[in-house]
């Protein structure tokens, strides 16, 4: 059963191919921003990581200078919250 539910994870992945957005990555302890470049013909992903000193909100500009090398998403790595729905705080 576990295995399926990964598995499941990883393909929603799908819809987030070319955007920046925060991960939880299964041996780390915090969240973390990922590039998803591309996805492999075995199901893996490509992604690459922001290179330190860069801002959160310029991370959708895609600068090459702005990220590191191309590394392999693991496996088990679920999105962060719901990085496509936009809140915003209410005023009492």
């Amino acid at each position: 059963m576990v295995k399926s539910m990964i598995n499941i994870r990883q393909h929603n992945l799908d819809k987030y191919i070319g955007e920046t957005i925060q991960l939880k990555i299964p041996s780390t302890k915090y969240s973390t921003w990922r590039w998803i470049i591309r996805k492999r013909q075995d199901g893996r992903y490509i992604v690459r990581h922001p290179k330190i000193g860069v801002k959160i909100k310029d991370l959708n500009i895609h600068n090459i200078s702005d990220y590191g090398e191309e590394t392999l998403l693991p496996k088990g790595a679920t999105v962060f919250g719901n990085p496509r729905k936009k809140t915003r705080k209410r005023k009492i």
